[in-house]
């Protein structure tokens, strides 16, 4: 008969920006506090067990503990007792345990290990037909047994499970060819080798020549590879990349989602953001500028508000932009990739010399607001997050569909 024993299968119930770093430290300060309160209650041996028996990923923590020292629930009390806002929940069980992704089970005095699946994993494996460089697809099926062939001690419940993955690969589209091409390449390494750290020699140094994944473009790797030669014939090159090795690396292409969508950080203060003045007393286009969190948009009859969402002032650059003749208040808009500033002179000038009024809101301007001043009130109402020349006039354009100013056209 064995010793009562349980697993326990603790996580802290924290969440922090920082994880899992954070994570790291923090549970690593807790299990220096739990040591030393272990050996003040049960003594020097018991806590070096404890120590030796005590093991953790991030902040899920697993022991296989003699419940005659002390039981899994006074552990746990001692575990909740080292930190008042830090709080762990635990997993108990003297048969079967869960710990990341593998299940432990004891039978027949020993134990063994299985494969452990969350009841949230959706197994959504990449396409075949996705545009991911074609050795990484190639991958995936050796990588997945691989996992497999590494957790799973029974051999009878390796090849049951082995099946498991061929049915939703081939769901995506993965030749069935390569599928168990890559589950026998697996089966072929010993379960030994496969769970032993592999310690590699760094003997050169890695220069990575990293590009855009996209099957449509040439090879540039290969040619830059070929071409290396010509660079070590010089002799301070060739010096430079003695203990060097080139490897290529693929960069992912932006996707639909990451076009369309972007991370949007808001600020935690209150206050609105708004347009304002620079207030450099150089600056021409403070008392040209308006200021404000809201702007309407649109002609003269049909107005609507747009809020502010970025704090802008005169230096801005890549922006869309209003100017409101001072005379009429109609509408016109605008974009610039240089500065506010930059682009109100321009604005001015055209409209004070004749021979450059080619616009019709700076003929417009000139004989309608001569006698004001300022002649227009100028806005930035909508900050771009790039400096994308052909992404900022698309926005123009659709500004302009949109609100449909009056001074928004030709002679």
């Amino acid at each position: 008969m064995i010793t009562p024993r349980c697993w326990s299968n603790f996580q802290s119930k924290f969440q922090s920006k920082c994880a899992p770093n954070y994570a790291t430290l923090v549970i690593a300060f807790l299990e220096t506090k739990l040591y030393e309160k272990f050996e003040e209650k049960f003594g020097v041996t018991n806590k070096t067990r404890l120590e030796k028996e005590w093991l953790r990923y991030l902040d899920d923590c697993f022991i296989y503990w003699d419940v005659n020292i002390c039981n899994e629930n006074e552990l746990h009390n001692m575990l909740n007792d080292l930190h008042p806002n830090i709080k762990f929940t635990m997993e108990a069980n003297s048969s079967r345990m869960n710990f990341l992704d593998i299940q432990l089970l004891v039978a027949q005095d020993k134990i063994i290990t299985d494969i452990y699946f969350k009841q949230t994993d959706t197994r959504n494996y990449v396409h075949f037909k996705s545009c991911h460089p074609k050795h990484t697809l190639k991958n995936i099926p050796f990588n997945l047994a691989r996992r497999l062939c590494t957790i799973i001690d029974e051999r009878t419940t390796l090849e049951k499970r082995l099946e498991e993955p061929q049915g939703t690969l081939l769901h995506l589209d993965y030749p069935i060819n390569l599928i168990k091409k890559g589950i026998e390449k697996a089966k072929n390494i010993p379960q030994q080798t496969l769970r032993s750290n592999i310690e590699k020699e760094n003997t050169v140094d890695l220069l990575t020549f990293v590009s855009t994944n996209n099957p449509r473009n040439p090879n540039m790797f290969s040619i830059i590879k070929e071409s290396l030669p010509i660079l070590k014939t010089s002799t301070r090159m060739n010096e430079a990349m003695k203990n060097m090795k080139l490897i290529p690396s693929k960069l992912q292409a932006p996707n639909l989602k990451r076009i369309l969508t972007r991370a949007k950080f808001g600020s935690t203060s209150k206050e609105k953001t708004k347009v304002t003045q620079c207030k450099d007393p150089r600056c021409h286009t403070c008392k040209e500028i308006l200021v404000g969190n809201q702007v309407e948009l649109g002609s003269k009859n049909n107005k609507k508000t747009f809020n502010i969402k970025t704090n802008m002032d005169c230096g801005v650059r890549d922006f869309i932009y209003v100017i409101i003749c001072n005379g009429c208040n109609e509408n016109y808009i605008g974009e610039s990739g240089d500065s506010l500033r930059h682009r109100a002179a321009v604005h001015r000038n055209q409209i004070l010399l004749e021979h450059n009024r080619k616009l019709f809101v700076s003929n417009h301007i000139y004989h309608c607001a001569k006698d004001k001043i300022p002649m227009f009130k100028i806005c930035p109402f909508y900050k771009l997050q790039c400096e994308d020349e052909i992404f900022r006039k698309e926005k123009e354009e659709y500004f302009i569909q949109k609100y449909k100013p009056s001074l928004n056209r030709y002679q």
